[in-house]
């Protein structure tokens, strides 16, 4: 196909110019220090050095060429998701299919993303701009820069990444298993409930919601407290039976000479038995 232009810039030195590109002048641009195998084309009407500091590297190569800094786009709006879940996991159920879903999904719609997935087994193959991560202990240094937390387990008993999110003011994308709304999530507020077909429209996900999170942090901690100041169950008691009778508690015949554990209260109890029914051990 032939070519006609009024400039032709060219970016790299190892490059002729096309015989079907017609000009008028021609810009040929040095991104590179000076190095032993390259030479600027001579022959050029222009030479563009990205920085002082290149064009002096090349020396009398680059006296007549001028500096001009390369220019960058800054108005690409590009998705940052975060998960923290094993994959190639059972117990997680579809998880793996379903983040390869919505990857496409993304993909196949134009969506710039990046999503980082901290696991101690990666997806294999991943999908296009999804990254396996080494696994962390903590992610939410992550979680608070990502536009959202991304779980799509077939169900969870507790979701503590998720947690962790809206406890960071970060969104989530989740399948809606049941202990999801234990801790107050709520579709549409706290993030998407996803459907385990992942048949949505994904540009939902461009409208990120903002939210406060509160997390009762202090009652669970009294919880705790409570329970490991709360003292042991009576231990067992090894008894062994001196007598046949029927014992009503187990609901059975017991014979003479056989053993038995029992709460101690209950041994105590039989002892104390005028026909002394057992001897504690």
């Amino acid at each position: 196909q032939q070519i006609e232009c009024d400039t032709l810039i060219v970016h790299r030195l190892t490059d002729k110019i096309p015989s079907n590109v017609k000009y008028n002048k021609t810009i040929q641009v040095c991104h590179a220090c000076v190095q032993k195998k390259l030479r600027i084309p001579q022959g050029r009407d222009f030479l563009v050095n990205v920085t002082k500091a290149a064009k002096d590297s090349w020396g009398k190569e680059s006296e007549d060429g001028i500096v001009i800094h390369n220019f960058v786009l800054r108005d690409f709006d590009e998705l940052l998701l975060v998960s923290a879940t094993r994959t190639q996991a059972g117990d997680k159920g579809q998880n793996d299919e379903r983040f390869r879903k919505l990857a496409k999904m993304m993909n196949d719609e134009g969506i710039r993303f990046t999503w980082l997935n901290f696991s101690d087994k990666g997806i294999e193959d991943p999908p296009e701009n999804f990254i396996n991560m080494p696994p962390k202990l903590n992610v939410q240094a992550f979680m608070r820069r990502a536009d959202y937390l991304v779980q799509l387990s077939d169900v969870e008993s507790f979701g503590f990444s998720i947690l962790e999110a809206m406890i960071n003011g970060t969104p989530v994308l989740t399948t809606g298993f049941p202990a999801l709304y234990e801790n107050g999530f709520v579709d549409g507020v706290h993030g998407y409930v996803l459907p385990a077909d992942m048949n949505f429209d994904i540009n939902k996900i461009l409208k990120i919601p903002k939210f406060k999170y509160e997390y009762d942090n202090l009652t669970v901690k009294e919880e705790w407290e409570k329970l490991l100041k709360t003292p042991p169950k009576p231990a067992d008691t090894k008894v062994e039976i001196t007598h046949d009778y029927f014992d009503n508690k187990m609901q059975k015949m017991v014979y003479k000479g056989e053993r038995y554990l029992m709460k101690k209260s209950r041994a105590l109890e039989l002892v104390a038995n005028p026909h002394g029914l057992i001897k504690i051990l």
